[in-house]
Formats: structure tokens, sequence, C-alpha cells
């Protein structure tokens, strides 16, 4: 038997082969394709950082070292943003 006649044979398992190994090389390109999400890059000098929840009115500054709120605000409106100056 020739290598030929026994594909065209298994014709069903070489096709689900190749679309098999075709939809996994096309997973593998975009992967290497794509660039990823953005981040920021934060440099925290304190430790710390104002976290906001607009909807309700808080705002709090986290310290990330101890890994708790140091401070509370309740604001009396909820179209509030905070601003920080890192210098």
């Amino acid at each position: 038997m020739s290598l030929v006649s026994s594909v065209f044979e298994n014709r069903r398992s070489v096709a689900s082969v190749g679309v098999v190994t075709l939809f996994g090389a096309g997973l593998l390109g975009f992967a290497l394709w794509y660039d990823g999400e953005a981040t920021a890059d934060v440099r925290l000098n304190d430790s710390g950082v104002w976290v906001t929840q607009t909807a309700s009115g808080k705002l709090g500054r986290f310290n990330y070292e101890a890994r708790a709120l140091d401070g509370t605000l309740l604001a009396n409106s909820s179209s509030f943003d905070v601003e920080q100056d890192a210098q």
C-alpha cells in the first residue's frame, strides 16, 4: 500500500488533522501578532494612591504598603475628580 492510497483511504482523518493544524497555527499567529494591553507605569513615592467611587461619592487614600485605607472622604457630589501631582 503506497502513501498516496493510504491518504486517499483516510481522507477524513487527514482533513481533521489538517483543520486542527491550521487552527492551531492561526491561533499561534494571532498570539504572536497581538501587542497586548497598555498598562500605566505608576511610581508611588509614599506608597499611597487615591481611589474613587464616583457613583456613591466616595474617595479614599489607599496605603499600598499597609494594604489599608488611611483616609476617606464623602463628597456631596457625584461629579468630582481627583488630581495628583507627584513632585
